[in-house]
């Protein structure tokens, strides 16, 4: 199969008159209304192009298009999950009650914590009235996967060219070409799960999934660390395409996390200055720029809405979505937080062992007085080695007065919660206009919370990746 480069082509009118376009999913593909607009998808294939239904929507409403969508859903509906067959110690709850609400995506997990052949078992145990199908091209992985659901109290049959079906299971293992046995009923799926997205890539993954009338809803599982080439990112939004499913482990879910962002202008960098004098001049003790932070900080704890309005209008909903739990003040250094501790004289520290001996000793003192145990004050200064043993699940609001390039402030071990206790966490992070690596790092640090599917509050979930996407694979030709 060809890896050319794709992009999402539009063709931008310049009529005045009210335009509207209707999308339409047709099996796994997409249909647009009128045909006559010269808007292409173009591909080294043919394959399913349904995901792409965001992106589309997106570009033509900011070319001025009324976008409507026509159909329905265009998916087999999905009961809800019994889950009382299920054990709740390691029921994956968030995603089976996920899986009614979508129609295509991917269900990304964490490699050696996650059991395959158990998300298959409990989707066949939490959908007892639903006919699924399972693909993987492996003959060993097919055989292996049937066996472990064998030990998990299901038999279900492996399918290709060599090995047909030879009657209509509930649930079936099978390739892609054997997907395409009349015996399969590929129609009549009620979901099909790909065991290794990136096979839905292939030629024949392309082929199997453009059968026509097919209403299945459509889930690949992707490993967090898989190393895609651009081609393939491309070729799996448009066949998943862009919710995503988290599965740190069975059991747990990692929480959702949301970023406000402050506009700030502080003190100017020197161009002569090298990186390290520059935070610790302008950044970590500058008094300007502290006196906003710390002011913000005792806002954000006093839940003071005036002031919280006047730095960005979204703030005061965002600090009511997150009303009771600590609030978290991060450093960058433990320099950082001295200087900062001077101006919230009632907020105390929380540091690493030994971090005050590279401070003078005025600091020092101050910072060993005002330091406290990793237990759960209402508010407090935390620099990052503070941070390794922090119960941030009891933690509702960060706000990071870091400068660089990335945010270093959350290990992924410590937002992975069992399912039900998953509370929403905030980041209130700067966006700082000061100068050229001020701005630079601002946007980097936007890229890394992108990466980590940790959008802007106020915004869906769905919109920045999205756009994202967009800026990687679009292009407007006029």
């Amino acid at each position: 199969m060809a890896t050319a480069t794709r992009k999402i082509s539009m063709s931008i009118s310049s009529a005045k008159k009210p335009r509207s376009v209707i999308l339409t999913r047709c099996g796994r593909h997409l249909s647009i209304e009128p045909e006559k607009l010269d808007l292409a998808v173009n591909r080294a294939t043919h394959g399913p192009n349904v995901g792409l239904m965001a992106p589309v929507s997106l570009s033509l409403q900011e070319a001025g298009w009324e976008v409507t969508f026509g159909g329905g859903s265009g998916v087999i509906a999905l009961e809800e999950p019994e889950l009382s067959a299920l054990s709740s110690r390691k029921c994956d709850t968030l995603l089976l009650t996920a899986l009614p609400t979508i129609a295509e995506g991917l269900i990304c997990y964490d490699r050696g914590r996650i059991d395959v052949a158990g998300i298959v078992a409990q989707v066949y145990y939490a959908f007892p009235r639903a006919r699924i199908g399972v693909i993987e091209e492996s003959t060993a992985r097919r055989r292996q996967l049937v066996r472990r659901l064998g030990e998990l109290g299901i038999t279900a049959p492996s399918v290709d060219t060599r090995r047909p079906l030879r009657t209509a299971r509930r649930l079936v293992v099978s390739s892609w070409y054997g997907l395409a046995d009349d015996e399969m009923q590929a129609h009549c799926l009620d979901m099909v799960l790909v065991l290794d997205a990136t096979q839905a890539v292939s030629e024949r993954g392309q082929l199997a999934l453009s059968m026509t009338g097919a209403r299945f809803r459509l889930f690949g599982l992707l490993p967090r660390d898989a190393k895609l080439a651009p081609s393939t990112v491309y070729t799996l939004r448009a066949t998943f395409g862009f919710e995503e499913l988290d599965l740190p482990e069975h059991g747990q879910v990692e929480r959702p996390v949301r970023v406000a962002w402050i506009p700030l202008t502080a003190e100017r960098e020197s161009p002569q200055m090298t990186t390290l004098e520059w935070k610790r001049n302008c950044v970590w003790t500058a008094p300007r720029r502290n006196r906003l932070v710390a002011r913000l900080a005792k806002g954000v704890a006093d839940r003071d809405k005036v002031y919280l309005g006047s730095r960005s209008p979204k703030l005061p909903s965002a600090i009511d979505e997150y009303p009771t739990q600590r609030s978290i003040l991060l450093t960058e250094s433990i320099r950082q937080a001295a200087a900062l501790a001077e101006r919230l004289p009632k907020w105390p520290i929380i540091a690493g062992a030994g971090e005050e001996s590279v401070l003078a000793e005025r600091d020092a003192m101050l910072v060993k007085q005002r330091q406290t145990p990793k237990a759960s004050p209402a508010c407090a200064i935390v620099t990052i080695d503070g941070m390794t043993d922090l119960d941030l699940n009891s933690t509702a609001v960060v706000l990071w007065c870091g400068a660089g390039p990335l945010v270093p402030l959350l290990q992924r071990g410590q937002l992975v919660v069992p399912c039900g206790e998953a509370r929403p966490l905030l980041i209130i992070d700067f966006s700082d206009r000061s100068g050229p690596r001020a701005r630079k790092w601002t946007r980097r640090r936007r890229d890394a919370y992108l990466d980590a599917r940790w959008t802007d509050f106020g915004r869906h979930p769905l919109v920045q990746p999205v756009e994202q996407f967009l800026k990687q694979f679009g292009q407007k030709r006029r």
